[in-house]
């Protein structure tokens, strides 16, 4: 059996938190600057691993000793959730390739995943756009894995897991898409096939031969 797996943010769908906040920012005036500075980012990928609950990351989202006047103007982390879910779209290209997929997953007899560090608001996601779940047979998510990418753990996880239904599994039998060359190094060496994203529209000119090649 082989086994394609996709990133899923900025690779299936658009990431729906940069543009809220970049609508914040042009209303308010802050700066991306403050804003990163104000972050506890341990805190998100705490909530990414699946380690902290949503009351917990809304409660530690920022740091303690920001000056009162800059508290004021951050935006609060229940409204950008609000309001980062009130769609997701999928990027171009996106939802033509699926459909296509999904057939030659049929008659080519594979599989397809999706590997992603996500938080447990994946499901809002899949709310928004029930034809993942329709078109994905895996689903894997960093807050489930308890590990993010690119932590080598992380992989082998995924891949105990899918040998779980396919003992004859190899490495090379695993072809990962991502948009972050970073997240396919680690895929690269435990001998996985790594496919770097760079839009739908180069994916979807290259998925022929990509699929030849890896079938």
């Amino acid at each position: 059996m082989k086994i394609l797996l996709f990133d899923l943010m900025d690779t299936l769908v658009r990431d729906p938190f940069f543009p809220v906040l970049g609508d914040i920012m042009r209303r308010t005036g802050l700066s991306r600057r403050d804003f990163r500075g104000a972050r506890r980012h341990e805190v998100f990928e705490d909530f990414e691993r699946g380690e902290v609950s949503e009351a917990e990351f809304f409660r530690n989202f920022y740091r303690l000793d920001l000056e009162p006047g800059l508290r004021e103007v951050l935006p609060s982390p229940r409204l950008l959730k609000k309001r980062m879910f009130r769609s997701v779209s999928f990027l171009p290209e996106i939802p033509e390739i699926l459909t296509k997929l999904a057939e030659e997953a049929v008659s080519r007899n594979f599989r397809l995943g999706i590997a992603s560090n996500y938080s447990r608001w994946y499901r809002e996601v899949l709310a928004h756009r029930p034809e993942i779940e329709g078109a994905f047979h895996y689903l894997f998510f960093s807050c489930e894995l308890g590990i993010r990418k690119p932590e080598p753990d992380y992989y082998g996880h995924i891949e105990t897991s899918l040998q779980r239904d396919w003992p004859d599994l190899r490495p090379e039998d695993i072809l990962f898409l991502d948009d972050r060359e970073g997240n396919l190094t680690p895929a690269r060496e435990r001998g996985w096939k790594a496919y770097l994203f760079r839009g739908g529209q180069e994916l979807k000119q290259a998925l022929p031969s990509l699929l030849d090649d890896f079938l």
